[in-house]
């Protein structure tokens, strides 16, 4: 029989080991979690549900995570789709149904078993796309009382008074939307710029990476005592 001291000693040791393994486990766990892709098996069942109902005729599509486009299905009348036979590999599910627009996003990563899993997928009110360009004009033209100028010339620069060098200008006579023939420009190193106008109205389009899209309307007049702007441009996405 082992001494007292000896049996606790062992004791200790041996759960000091299961504590380890099962530290180890957790870990080795975790550390093969991918971040917003569900795992799954071939053949998952997809249920679209909103407002805790399911929903017929609500049109999913799925991609591979690079964007390319692998299936269109179409949940039946208990909202329910089945993911077909596809190769192992991270795929995006989008749902979209409409009017209004509403939206809902999966993404799972396909194991090569045979054993299917099941999803929800949340309809919710899908973000309102960005504005286009065309639609800024006609907002700005619209709604803005025009700057007087003798002359287009100023700088572009940041909501912090930086500098923007490079930031493109386009000029259009104001209510056309004909680019074929508007003036462009660009900034200098020093966020200045300049085009020599006729007197007339006139859109600006200012446009640089990593800033909000800007629309000046103005009326070039040589008898304005303004001859200098200075555009304010925000920090965002470019708008297309």
């Amino acid at each position: 029989m082992a001494p007292a001291g000896k049996f606790a000693e062992m004791t200790s040791l041996t759960m000091a080991s299961s504590v380890l393994l099962f530290c180890g486990c957790i870990s080795s766990a975790a550390s093969v979690d991918v971040i917003g892709i569900q795992r799954s098996a071939q053949k998952a069942r997809i249920t679209v549900l909103m407002h805790g109902k399911p929903q017929k005729g609500v049109q999913l599509t799925v991609r591979t995570t690079d964007g390319q486009p692998k299936v269109s299905l179409v949940t039946n009348s208990h909202g329910l789709v089945r993911l077909p036979t596809l190769p192992p590999g991270d795929y995006c599910v989008v749902a979209l149904a409409a009017p209004p627009l509403r939206r809902s996003e999966i993404c799972l990563a396909i194991s090569a078993h045979n054993r299917g899993r099941k999803f929800s997928m949340i309809l919710v009110p899908a973000p309102h796309p960005p504005p286009t360009v065309e639609e800024m004009l006609e907002a700005a033209e619209r709604t803005r009382t025009p700057e007087r100028v003798s002359q287009l010339a100023g700088v572009v620069q940041d909501t912090l008074g930086a500098v923007i060098a490079h930031a493109q200008v386009e000029i259009t006579t104001r209510g056309s939307r004909d680019f074929t023939h508007s003036r462009k420009t660009v900034t200098d190193q020093a966020g200045r710029f300049t085009c020599p106008l006729e007197p007339g109205s006139y859109t600006a389009i200012f446009q640089a990476p990593g800033f909000e899209t800007k629309i000046l309307v103005f009326d070039v007049a040589p008898d304005a005592s303004k001859s200098h702007v200075v555009v304010k441009m925000e920090v965002g996405a470019v708008t297309e």
